[in-house]
């Protein structure tokens, strides 16, 4: 299913492409040269999103842990509440309640809770796990309290997620900008061809015009690619 969405994002704009700089919809087949790059992208956009809604969870996660821990919980029977707690928090929804189920079974099978932490981590490639996992190698071996330690990781997401969402504020007006100048090539081209029929025939159907319309066209994709690495900016 996913694939036919994708394929569908990117043919709808690919045909307008075609029509508007070539004058010609078969000009969508030499485009896919761009599908893997497009899916490329795609892909991005949607760990972007599973990594928040992750790190999200990870704060439930903590604080749920940190709650059973100091009602008295061993470290490894802390699971199945903090699973708990993220299905009445995220619903059936929760990518970490099912991530709490897998670590059930592999504690069940005498695994450590370090590894299976480690092993989340890695599963998820999510950062904040990664370093939470290394919290609690540090407390194991050199000693410490470990739910101040867990309170400090809280708060060391929350005050991450928090920059990434100010930034995402204040760069979004840019972001705005820079999609409307990417188009304006594209308006300008409609509205020749609206108000002024013919006006562009000569960059149709000739070698030359082929030519000019695709080196406008790698320029544009060139400004998108340098303007996402501008804007692209997180903590």
């Amino acid at each position: 299913m996913n694939r036919v969405k994708n394929l569908l994002m990117f043919i709808i704009p690919a045909g307008v492409i075609s029509i508007l700089l070539y004058d010609s919809l078969l000009a969508v087949l030499p485009l896919f040269i761009l599908y893997p790059g497009f899916i490329k992208l795609i892909k991005k956009s949607e760990y972007k999103k599973r990594d928040y809604k992750i790190s999200k969870e990870f704060i439930v996660f903590l604080t749920s842990m940190s709650g059973a821990l100091n009602a008295g919980y061993a470290l490894e029977n802390t699971l199945e509440i903090i699973r708990d707690d993220l299905i009445k928090e995220f619903l059936s929804d929760s990518i970490l309640a099912n991530e709490c189920d897998r670590a059930i079974n592999m504690i069940s099978l005498k695994m450590s809770f370090n590894n299976v932490m480690y092993d989340m981590a890695k599963e998820l490639s999510n950062k904040d796990i990664d370093t939470f996992a290394e919290v609690l190698s540090i407390s194991k071996n050199v000693g410490g309290d470990l739910i101040e330690m867990i309170d400090l990781t809280i708060n060391q997401v929350k005050d991450r997620i928090e920059t990434n969402e100010d930034i995402a504020v204040l760069v979004s007006a840019k972001k705005l900008e820079k999609n409307i100048m990417l188009m304006v090539p594209f308006f300008m081209i409609t509205f020749l061809r609206m108000s002024n029929p013919g006006y562009l025939d000569p960059l149709y159907k000739n070698a030359f015009g082929i030519i000019v319309m695709s080196v406008c066209l790698v320029v544009i994709i060139i400004c998108y690619i340098i303007s996402e690495k501008i804007v692209d900016i997180k903590v």
